[in-house]
Formats: C-alpha cells, structure tokens, sequence
C-alpha cells in the first residue's frame, strides 16, 4: 500500500508541474529573466532556444505528448498544440537554419511525430520540416563528410555525434523510413560512421578515424570525449540500435566491434575505482574527465552504449564488461554518489534513466535497488516553491554553484517529469534521442 501511495504522489507532482508550464509565452519569459541566469558560468548553457530541443518550444513536447497519451481526457493536446503553434510561428519568422536532434530540425520533427496523436495530426507540416531536412542533410552533413574522408580525415565530432550530428539525425530517420529519401540518407549516415572507425594518420602516428585535432592542438595533448552526447560513445549505440532494428551496411557490425573493443581498453579497474583514460597516450587527466555519473559526457553513458553493443552483436563479453563497469562504479565511488543537478543531461535524471535501463535488461536486483535510491535523490530536488519545482544546479568560475529555474527538455523540469513519468509507466518512445534502449 505504501509503495501505491508513493506512486500515486510521484503522478499528482508530475501533473501539478506539468501545469506550471503549460502556457508557452510564460515559459519563454521566465527563462529569459535576467534574474533567472548563472552570474559567472563555468560553461555556457543556453537558458532558453526557441527551436532547440535541448531548451526551447520542441522539447517540451515530449511532456504533454506523453501526459495526453496516458490521460486523452484532460486537455494536454491542447497544451501539445499551443507549443507546435509556436514552433510554426517562430519558424515563419525567423526561418530554421540547424538540422541537428537536438538543436534543429530533426528533434522538431521527431517530437511533433510523436504529439500528433498516431499521424493524425500535423502531416503537412512534418512534410515541409522532412522535405527541408532531406535537403540540408545532404548538401550540409553528408557532403562535408565525402569529401573529409576523400582527403583522409573526418573533421569535427559536431558532424557525426549525437546532438549535432548524423548520428542523432539517424535517429529520426531510422524511425521515419517509409518517409521519402530517408531509407537513403540513413544508408548513407551508416556508410560513413563505419568509414570513421577506419585508421588515419597525424604526426605519423596512427589514430582512429574519429580523432580530430584542432588549430594548435598537438597529438600529445590530445584527450578525447568519449561520450554518449559529443563523443565516440554516441555513434556506437546508434550503430547498435540500427543493427538491432535489422538496418545495416557493409562493415557495420566490425565497426561496432573495433569502437567497441577500442573503449574498453580505456577502462581501467584498480581498487574499486573505474576509470575512463581520455588521453591520446592511454592516460588519464583527472582535470579534463566529466563526472562519471553524467549521460552526457560520463562514464554510465559510455558503459550502456558499450552494453547495447554487445546486444547488438550478441557478444556475452562485451555486455559483461559494460555491466562490470556499470555496478563496479556503482558498488566502489558512485554508491554515495550523486549529480548536483536534478537534469537528464548532467544529472540525477540521466543517471537514473541510464540505470533504469541497465536494471531492466540486467535483472540486476543491485541495480534495481540503485534504481529507487536514485529515484529518492532526485525527488528530494523537488521544492514545491520553484517556479517549475525543480532547479538546475550549475557550475560558476568561482567555484561555487548557481541554481537556475529551466523549464526545458535536456536541463529542465520537462526531462526531470518524464523521467518521474518513464518509472510510472515504462514509456519509452520519447527517450530515443538519449540512445539508452534500442
């Protein structure tokens, strides 16, 4: 009965917040008060972007989509369509110019797919956003990355990763192939991740594809983000989760294999801690590593795309290394252990979306117990008193940390409510984009 009463209130919060943000114009306000920004960050979040899904209009979708799917009665379609209403607006007005998932035209559309009600909604103009992103991920992504890797070099993660790059744009397209000229572009966006994992050369030494190095960069200096959201990490769990859909290319599962085995040689297990060696040279730069708790940039989003991989390739070892690296942390530094902020980003949101998923295919009763304390942690962020009853918790130069009221998707209550939610219900379609489930 207690358990019930837990969840019942875990549904009544997600409703109350929910409410908070249904007005749009309010919302984009209160994100744009002066009083309501980081007076000195240590880096740079956008507090709102009005086509991103990270922090703008679209990705509050998922929130009322989801809400409207569970409770069709209440009204939340008409909160869905308040928000489209502004994408379309600030679209005619200002244009749109990015194409990315999380940035761009690609997370619009996937979001708007997912709140018109099973296509009944909206089809005109996911047709004209679908015809402007085939356009621009030809002549923009696809063709800068040709003629890269023509002259034997990639060039920036931006143009393969997750949140800016093919990688996140296959994600939409591996959903939507029926559509037109996705079943090609998706082939292509495969072709090309596989030719990243082929060797180059810099400074005469051999790297992998996916190294870049930029003006005044050497290749002693060089650390990599081995990450799920900028990094390497993102391409395989893509990779992964489009062979275990059954799309595939030439070469695809050998390149899951090669970034693979390549990431798990930068684990290294000594004395209860697990660390991820982000260095060109095989070292670790403590200065330079991400919390190993963060999705984004740490070391549990890089464990789970190691696991979808061995799914993917039905290799026992690998999953078994990846759940080694998973409850290692967990049991060693990480069982007292948490974000600062409540996000799916950098934070208690992520965390426990990343775990949750592992508890689930896992069986673990470890993890499933880490799946409730996480749950615990993140609700005690919730202060009723917060204008959308979370906060951000941010970084500042000083060393010190900034509590910020986001609203949105990846840093805001959106993404923290649909986690709460995604406990409740299991549901999954919106959490896609963060490449935790296949």
């Amino acid at each position: 009965m207690k358990e019930y009463i837990e969840s019942k209130q875990t549904v009544e919060l997600i409703r109350e917040i929910a409410d908070r943000m249904r007005n749009p114009d309010k919302v984009r306000d209160a994100m744009l008060n002066p009083s309501n920004c980081n007076p000195s960050p240590l880096f740079v979040r956008p507090e709102w972007e009005e086509l991103s899904t990270s922090a703008g209009y679209p990705g509050m979708l998922p929130l009322y989509s989801e809400l409207d799917q569970l409770h069709p009665n209440e009204g939340w379609d008409e909160t869905v369509h308040q928000y489209v209403l502004k994408i379309k607006e600030v679209i005619e007005l200002n244009g749109l110019n990015q194409i990315s998932l999380f940035d761009g035209s690609a997370g619009i559309c996937f979001y708007i797919q997912l709140a018109s009600r099973g296509s009944t909604r909206y089809q005109k103009l996911i047709k004209t956003l679908n015809q402007h992103l085939s356009k621009r991920v030809e002549t923009t992504l696809l063709s800068t990355l040709r003629s890269n890797m023509k002259s034997m070099k990639t060039g920036p993660s931006f143009l393969f990763n997750l949140v800016y790059g093919i990688s996140g744009i296959g994600i939409y397209l591996l959903k939507n192939q029926q559509t037109e000229n996705f079943a090609y572009l998706l082939g292509e966006i495969l072709d090309l991740l596989v030719l990243l994992t082929y060797p180059s050369v810099i400074d005469g030494k051999e790297v992998p594809g996916w190294c870049y190095l930029h003006p005044n960069q050497t290749i002693e200096n060089f650390h990599y983000d081995l990450g799920i959201g900028y990094g390497i990490s993102g391409v395989l769990a893509f990779l992964s989760i489009a062979l275990q859909k059954g799309v595939f290319t030439k070469g695809q599962e050998a390149a899951i294999e090669k970034i693979s085995h390549w990431l798990m040689e930068r684990f290294s297990f000594n004395d209860g801690i697990v660390a991820l060696n982000n260095r060109f040279d095989g070292e670790q730069v403590p200065e330079l590593s991400p919390p190993k708790h963060n999705w984004c940039h740490g070391l549990i989003g890089v464990s789970r795309s190691l696991y979808l991989a061995g799914q993917a390739l039905r290799n026992e070892k690998i999953k078994a290394f990846a759940t080694k690296a998973y409850t290692d942390f967990l049991s060693g530094e990480g069982s007292e252990l948490f974000p600062l902020s409540p996000n799916i980003s950098f934070g208690t949101s992520g965390f426990l979306l990343t775990t949750q998923a592992m508890a689930k295919d896992t069986g673990s009763p470890f993890l499933k117990d880490k799946v409730s304390i996480l749950k615990e942690h993140l609700l005690k962020s919730y202060q009723p008193e917060h204008l959308f009853g979370f906060r951000d918790v941010e970084p500042t130069k000083g060393g010190d940390h900034a509590e910020i009221d986001r609203a949105g998707f990846l840093y805001g209550s959106a993404g923290i409510l649909l986690t709460l939610l995604n406990l409740e219900t299991d549901a999954r379609d919106w959490s896609s984009p963060l490449l935790i489930d296949a």
